[in-house]
């Protein structure tokens, strides 16, 4: 095998590590786990949202019920006003009825808010524990494919490791000026290395002059390609 045979098969190995490093970050496992991770995001945002307006619900019940309270009290202290004797002026007594009649009706009214906040608590108390629930059963499948991208990238990792030992025994078979060569033109190429099939450079799918063709036959030596400057090899 000669040196650009020996360099194309280190070319293709390290095509395959590109390759499998790109897998390892972009699959379905890791694509369903950034799903998954963008919808326990949203959820959480969602849930402590509904835990602040619960608890704003929870505060304003116990307003409510500290307004009533207090026109309870109210009502009482008026009631033993009328019946204690203490009020004897009719005008007096009027007054105190319609006090009372007042304060009834704000009682009512009160009990009627506080009642609407208690159903309206109850159903952000359903959707705090849906919320919730979805959370649970997120996390979990999130857990789950984790897991498995840590078999999958165990798994590719020892297959990267195996292509690196290829490639480095195929590296001790070269000469460490033609690797340098070699190392510098893949900033330039992805493949610098192509093969010669037909008399035309796979690189860039031109034809290869016959002096070229000839020296390839003839030279294990670094040969370019005369239009893209690949360095290029017949596989016979």
């Amino acid at each position: 095998m000669n040196n650009l045979k020996i360099l194309w098969s280190i070319q293709e190995l390290q095509l395959q590590q590109t390759e499998i490093r790109h897998l390892l970050n972009e699959n379905d496992i890791t694509r369903d786990l950034d799903k998954i991770k963008q919808q326990i995001e949203a959820n959480q945002v969602e849930y402590k949202a509904s835990k602040v307006e619960y608890q704003d619900f929870k505060n304003e019940i116990e307003k409510t019920e500290n307004i009533i309270v207090e026109l309870k009290k109210q009502i009482k202290e008026l009631d033993g006003k009328l019946f204690d004797g203490t009020v004897t002026n009719k005008k007096e007594i009027a007054g105190l009825e319609q006090r009372l009649v007042n304060l009834k009706e704000k009682v009512v009214k009160v009990e009627d808010q506080q009642l609407d906040l208690m159903e309206k608590r109850v159903v952000f108390k359903e959707r705090l524990l849906e919320t919730a629930n979805t959370l649970k059963k997120q996390k979990e499948k999130f857990y789950q494919l984790r897991e498995q991208y840590y078999a999958y990238k165990e798994k590719v990792n020892q297959q990267l490791q195996k292509i690196n030992q290829n490639k480095e025994q195929l590296c001790q078979k070269i000469d460490l000026k033609i690797l340098k060569v070699f190392s510098k033109m893949q900033k330039q190429f992805t493949k610098p290395v192509a093969k010669i099939e037909e008399g035309i450079c796979k690189g860039c799918n031109l034809k290869v002059t016959f002096e070229n063709i000839k020296k390839l036959k003839t030279i294990d030596d670094l040969t370019k390609c005369d239009h893209c400057g690949r360095l290029i090899f017949l596989d016979l």
